[in-house]
C-alpha cells in the first residue's frame, strides 16, 4: 500500500471522535497531494496535526511532501513520528530508512531496513537500500553477501543481479561480474541497455575476438536495425560543416582530457561543434565544455525520436558517438541516422555493431592493417595518434625521484580493479621477485575481497604482504599526488590504461605497457608511441617483465627521465592539439566528400 493510500485508509479506521476530525483533514491533504496541489495538502496536514499531534497519516503525508521539496530533515522528523508507535506501514518505514541513509544516519537506518527485510522478504526495495547503507560504511563484503542471499531466494531478481555484478566488477572479479550481467540480459531481453553492458564487460575478460564481433553484430541487428535516415543536408563538399558530439562524459570524467581538444581547437569558419550531453551529471567541467561549444543540448531525458528531431533541427552534417557501448550511450538513436554521416570515436575498444555508423576514428597502432574484419564501421586512421591529451591546469609539480630518497624502486598501478587481470598480477609478482627491495602500490581497489584478491595473487608469486600498499579510490587531487610515491607505473593488460597512462606521464612517472592483439590491448602502445616512448612498449609478457626489471636497475636514468618527462610529453604529438585537430578535421572532410560523392548530387561529384 502506498503512502497516499495509507493516508486515505486511515480515514476509515473508526478511531475515537477526537481523532476523526484530524483524520478527515488528513484525508483532505491526501486528496490535494494526489491532485498535485502541494500547498493545499501541506495546510491540511498541518491542520490535522493541530487537532491531533499524533495523527500518523498526517505525519506520513507531511514526510512525503517535505521529502519531495528537499527538506529532508523535516521529512525524517515527521516519518519518525509516523513509525514511532510501532506502525509498520512499509512505504513509510522504507522512506524513513532512505532519508536516514541520505542524511548520514547509517546506524539508525540499518536495523529498520533489516526489520523490513524480515517482514517483507519478497520486497527488493529494503534490500537495495541496505546495500547502499552498507557501502556508505565501506562494507562491500557485507553488501555482496546480502545480495547473494537475495539471489539465493530470488534468482530472477534482475536488479539484484545488476547491483552485485557491479560490485564484483569494482572488486576485480570479472568472471562473476560477467555471469551476473549476462543473467540480467537474459531476464531483460527487450532492453538494449542490458545487452550493451554485457558487450562492454566482455572486453575485460579473455574472449574470442571474432565471436565478440559477431555478438556486436547480433546486438545491432536486434536493437539498431538501419533506418533510411536523414538526407536533407546540402551535399556541397567544400562548405562549412556542423559536427555533433554525443557523449555522457562532458563532465569530470576520464574521457574529458581527450574530448576537450575537439572543441577547443576546431577551425573557426570551417567547422562548428554542437554537443549533446547524454548524462544528467553537470559540473564545472560541463560548464567549461559548454563555453567551448557552438551549440549545446542536454538530451539525457529525450527518447530516441526526440533526440533525432533535435539533431535534424540542428542540421548536423557529421554526428560523432563518443561512448560506444559504455554508460549513457545513444547508439539506438544513431541507428535512425539523424545525420547523413555518422562516426564513432574514443570511448570504446571495439565495433559498435550499428550499421548506421559509417566510420571509426582510430590510428595504425590501435587498429593495424587487417583490423577491418572486426568492425562494421570503416576505419579512418589518423596519421599520428587517435589520442590527444589536454593536461589539467591543477596538476601538482613533478616530484623528485622517490627511489633516490627511499633507496628502493616503487612500482605502481593506477588502473581500476576490473583491468587488473590474473595474468597481470602474476607478472607483477615476477617483477617484484626479481627486483630486490622493490615495492608495489595499487590505487583504486575497494577494501575487502577486492584487496584480498590482489594480496593472494601476489603472495602466490612469493611477494610478502608488507611490500604491497593497497589504496581505495581517492579524490582526483589525492590520485595525482600519489604519483610522487611511484617510480614506474605498470600498465594493466590485456585491457590497458588510457587517461591513467597520460596522467602518470604528466606527473613524471614512466609507464610500461604490454601490447596485445585487440584494440583495448593497444591503447598503451598508441599513447606511448605518440609521447615518443616506444622503448617502454613490450611485445611479449616476458619482455614486459624483463623491461620492468631492467628499468628498475637504472636509478640514475629513472631520475633524469622523471625530471624532464613532463616537458617531453608537452612537446610530443600526444599533446599537440592543433596538429591533432587538423588531422581530425581532414578526416571529417574526407568522410563528408565520400557522402557527397555517394549522394548522387552534381555538387557531390567534386573532389
Amino acid at each position: 500500500m502506498s503512502l497516499i493510500s495509507r493516508v486515505f485508509s486511515d480515514l476509515w479506521r473508526g478511531r475515537e471522535t477526537g481523532q476523526a476530525s484530524a483524520q478527515a483533514l488528513s484525508a483532505e491533504g491526501a486528496r490535494e497531494m494526489q491532485a498535485g496541489r502541494r500547498g493545499a495538502a501541506m495546510q491540511a496536514f498541518e491542520k490535522a496535526l493541530a487537532r491531533d499531534p499524533d495523527c500518523v497519516s498526517a505525519h506520513m503525508g507531511l514526510g512525503l511532501l517535505c521529502e519531495r521539496e528537499g527538506n529532508l530533515e523535516r521529512a525524517l522528523g515527521h516519518l519518525r513520528r509516523a513509525i514511532g508507535d510501532g506502525v509498520t506501514e512499509r512505504g513509510a518505514c522504507l522512506l524513513a530508512a532512505r532519508l536516514m541513509w541520505r542524511t548520514g544516519r547509517l546506524q539508525e537506518a540499518e536495523p529498520l531496513l533489516q526489520r523490513l527485510i524480515a517482514e517483507y522478504p519478497d520486497d527488493a526495495r529494503p534490500v537495495m537500500t541496505l546495500v547502499e547503507v552498507l557501502l556508505a560504511q565501506q562494507r562491500s563484503d557485507d553488501a555482496v553477501a546480502l545480495l547473494e542471499r537475495r539471489l539465493a531466494s530470488h534468482p530472477d531478481d534482475a536488479q539484484a543481479h545488476e547491483r552485485v555484478a557491479r560490485l564484483y566488477r569494482d572488486a576485480g572479479f570479472m568472471d562473476k561480474a560477467l555471469a551476473s550481467f549476462e543473467r540480467v540480459a537474459e531476464l531483460r531481453p527487450e532492453q538494449a541497455h542490458a545487452g550493451t553492458v554485457v558487450l562492454f564487460q566482455r572486453l575485460f575478460v579473455a574472449h574470442d575476438r571474432a565471436r565478440h564481433f559477431e555478438r556486436h553484430v547480433e546486438w545491432g541487428r536486434r536493437f539498431a536495425a538501419p533506418d533510411p535516415g536523414w538526407n536533407g543536408n546540402h551535399p556541397d563538399p567544400q562548405r562549412a560543416l556542423r559536427i555533433g558530439y554525443v557523449s555522457a562524459d562532458l563532465n569530470l570524467s576520464s574521457a574529458l582530457n581527450f574530448i576537450e581538444p575537439l572543441l577547443a581547437n576546431r577551425s573557426a569558419g570551417q567547422f562548428e561543434a554542437v554537443c549533446y550531453l547524454s548524462s544528467t551529471k553537470n559540473d564545472r567541467a560541463t560548464a567549461r565544455m559548454r563555453e567551448l561549444a557552438d551549440g549545446w543540448h542536454d538530451v539525457a531525458g529525450l527518447d530516441d525520436d526526440a533526440f533525432c528531431r533535435r539533431v535534424r533541427a540542428d542540421a548536423i552534417d557529421i554526428l560523432v558517438d563518443l561512448n560506444g557501448h559504455t554508460s549513457g550511450n545513444r547508439l539506438t538513436a544513431f541507428a535512425r541516422r539523424p545525420a547523413p554521416v555518422q562516426a564513432t570515436y574514443l570511448g570504446y575498444g571495439a565495433t559498435t555493431g550499428v550499421p548506421a555508423i559509417d566510420w571509426r576514428l582510430t590510428d595504425a597502432r590501435v587498429d593495424p592493417p587487417g583490423s577491418e574484419v572486426f568492425y562494421v564501421e570503416r576505419l579512418l586512421r589518423l596519421p599520428t595518434c587517435m589520442w590527444c591529451f589536454v593536461p589539467g591546469t591543477d596538476a601538482p609539480e613533478v616530484s623528485p625521484s622517490p627511489a633516490a630518497e627511499s633507496g628502493h624502486v616503487t612500482f605502481a598501478s593506477f588502473n581500476q580493479a576490473p583491468k587488473l587481470s590474473d595474468r597481470a598480477l602474476a607478472a607483477w609478482a615476477r617483477i617484484l621477485a626479481r627486483v630486490p627491495g622493490s615495492r608495489l602500490m595499487v590505487v583504486g581497489i575497494p577494501q575487502g575481497a577486492g584487496q584480498r584478491r590482489i594480496v593472494a595473487a601476489l603472495e602466490a608469486g612469493g611477494v610478502a604482504r608488507e611490500r604491497v600498499t593497497l589504496l581505495e579510490r581517492v579524490s582526483f587531487a589525492r590520485f595525482m599526488a600519489l604519483h610522487a610515491q611511484a617510480d614506474i607505473a605498470l600498465d594493466s593488460f590485456p585491457y590497458c590504461g588510457g587517461a591513467t597512462t597520460c596522467h602518470a606521464l604528466w606527473m613524471g612517472v614512466p609507464v610500461l605497457t604490454l601490447t596485445g592483439a585487440e584494440t583495448m590491448a593497444r591503447s598503451g602502445a598508441s599513447l606511448l608511441g605518440a609521447a615518443g616512448m616506444t622503448d617502454w612498449v613490450a611485445g611479449e609478457e616476458e619482455d614486459y617483465v624483463d623491461k620492468a626489471c631492467a628499468f628498475a636497475g637504472r636509478a640514475g636514468e629513472l631520475a633524469g627521465l622523471r625530471e624532464g618527462l613532463r616537458e617531453r610529453v608537452r612537446g610530443s604529438a600526444l599533446c599537440d592539439a592543433p596538429r591533432f585537430m587538423r588531422d581530425v578535421e581532414s578526416g571529417y572532410r574526407d568522410m563528408w566528400r565520400d557522402w557527397c560523392a555517394r549522394s548522387g548530387s552534381p555538387a557531390g561529384a567534386a573532389p
